[in-house]
């Protein structure tokens, strides 16, 4: 469950304006690698928190809490965010943020998207035009790969990045600094693509020269590059057609293969360590569309003994039947090889082999006691900082149990009252047609399972003012209630996004007021 971050990290002594921006950003959760060399913390916020922010709160934890340990710390940050963050409100926003993740990442990537003119085709299409260069065309790969990742999975954004590359003049010297650049990178590919199959130095030279010879340099990076991807995919006929979902007889196969290897647990997952076969249930999914027609799904699984993300590719067509059995809740087994993120350096399992049905391997605890007990002291989650579990969990927990009866007592409040009174009216539908079903015409509910319905009430001292500075006011004059919403907390670094508010008069609303505001 969920927990805020200052919650988490109680003893982390930070300056007043990053608690205020951190008051209602949540942990999500926190993971260590088995060598208790690097730790990951993953974070979900409703606000902005610009990326200098996120790398001192990552020095800070490491220098105040792990001073002595050599242990490497990252904060993965989720947002979801007001819908007027579209794609380019946000990149305008969140501009020098990306701009100084790139900077730690790669300097080529920074310095080409920071020379980029930025432009938005479409309010799903980002457009980065640059100089054409030799590099550019290298690197805008990655950066398209990289932005999109941060929009898609960071913002939960359809962002499609292109790359424009403008003409520019160059000296004679520079243009056959990039043909001999070019030349090498081409070289390089055309072993790659022809090594294979025992190709002579001869054959070598002649793909060299179909892919540079004649063409300017922006030509030849573009053959070099082409060249690459094909020998990467082991020729262009690999990519040409659609796989199929799944390739097994077995009912139970998902996605791919069947394979029978048995599972591994997540927790002894270090790093890149090739192809595993792990088993769990999925946490949660997320879709996102990309470019030519597919839609990556990204999911958390645990096997309870840690927790991993998962990514795989399908076809748009395909999503729908996929998401049948890649589902909240979902138990599965899957094949796949564990990667690490250069950018991010976040450990998921992607290329996956075969994903498929399982049962549910958790086994649950049971009362086994001949008398059962009653308990009378029970906070749910809507005990302030005590209790964590939903009250329709602890009622179906008793009931199964064999208990007669359950009390809710949260500390001062009833807000379980409803859930816990719907669960029980679904219990005892459930329970009456059993007995109907058995021959009981009129099954009477007084000897069902019970929830009493209680509460830690507090005392007031009632010789105190409930109402301190009065001025002789009343609530049935005329006042204005208004609420702001804000992209964060700071009244220096945030902005108001939507103004509401209502006039009451006599006790009753006149007016009403809302307006969105531009946060530029």
């Amino acid at each position: 469950m969920a927990k805020q971050f200052l919650e988490v990290f109680p003893t982390l002594k930070l300056n007043e304006e990053l608690k205020l921006t951190l008051d209602e950003v949540l942990v999500e959760r926190v993971t260590a690698t088995k060598r208790k060399d690097f730790l990951r913390i993953y974070l979900s916020s409703t606000h902005l928190i610009t990326k200098d922010k996120i790398f001192f709160l990552e020095k800070e934890i490491k220098k105040q809490l792990f001073p002595t340990a050599g242990m490497v710390i990252r904060i993965y940050e989720k947002y979801s965010l007001s819908a007027q963050y579209d794609l380019k409100n946000l990149e305008k926003e969140y501009h020098n943020s990306i701009l100084l993740e790139l900077k730690e990442y790669d300097h080529i990537e920074y310095m080409l998207f920071k020379g980029a003119e930025i432009s938005f085709p479409s309010e799903t299409k980002l457009r980065l035009t640059v100089k054409d260069s030799v590099l550019a065309r290298e690197k805008g790969e990655e950066l398209i790969r990289i932005l999109e990742k941060i929009f898609g999975e960071r913002f939960g954004l359809t962002a499609f990045v292109e790359m424009e590359y403008q003409e520019q003049e160059r000296s004679e010297a520079l243009a056959d600094e990039d043909m001999k650049i070019a030349s090498q990178v081409a070289q390089i590919a055309a072993r790659a693509a022809l090594g294979k199959n025992g190709a002579g130095s001869a054959e070598v030279a002649e793909a060299t020269e179909m892919a540079v010879g004649g063409a300017k340099a922006s030509d030849a990076t573009g053959a070099a590059a082409s060249g690459v991807k094909a020998a990467a995919s082991g020729g262009g006929a690999a990519m040409g057609g659609k796989k199929p979902l799944k390739r097994s007889d077995n009912p139970d196969v998902i996605y791919g293969r069947d394979f029978e290897e048995d599972a591994v647990p997540i927790s002894d997952i270090v790093g890149e360590i090739g192809e595993v076969v792990i088993r769990g249930k999925i946490l949660n999914v997320d879709k996102r569309e990309i470019r030519n027609e597919r839609t990556i799904l990204i999911f958390d699984m645990t096997d309870f003994t840690d927790t991993i993300t998962i990514k795989m590719f399908a076809h748009n067509d395909q999503v729908a039947e996929l998401s049948e059995g890649i589902k909240k809740g979902a138990f599965i087994k899957l094949k796949g090889v564990t990667t690490i993120d250069k950018f991010d350096s976040e450990l998921t399992v992607g290329s996956l082999a075969g994903v498929k049905k399982i049962s549910d391997f958790t086994t649950g605890r049971m009362d086994n006691s001949v008398k059962k007990r009653v308990e009378l002291h029970c906070h749910t989650k809507m005990s302030d900082m005590d209790g964590v579990s939903d009250v329709k969990d602890i009622v179906k927990r008793a009931y199964k149990w064999g208990h007669p009866a359950i009390a809710i007592t949260d500390h001062g409040v009833v807000q379980s009252f409803p859930d816990a009174n719907h669960v029980w009216d679904d219990l005892w539908k459930a329970e009456k047609n059993k007995r109907k079903e058995a021959g009981d015409e009129n099954p009477d509910k007084n000897d069902f399972f019970k929830v009493i319905y209680g509460m830690e009430a507090y005392l007031v001292d009632d010789l105190k003012d409930v109402v301190t500075n009065c001025r002789e006011q009343t609530l049935d004059g005329d006042y204005v209630v208004f609420d702001l919403e804000t992209t964060g907390f700071s009244p220096v670094n945030n902005k108001i996004i939507e103004i509401g508010a209502v006039k009451v008069s006599g006790g009753a609303i006149t007016e009403r007021f809302s307006t969105f505001v531009n946060p530029q």
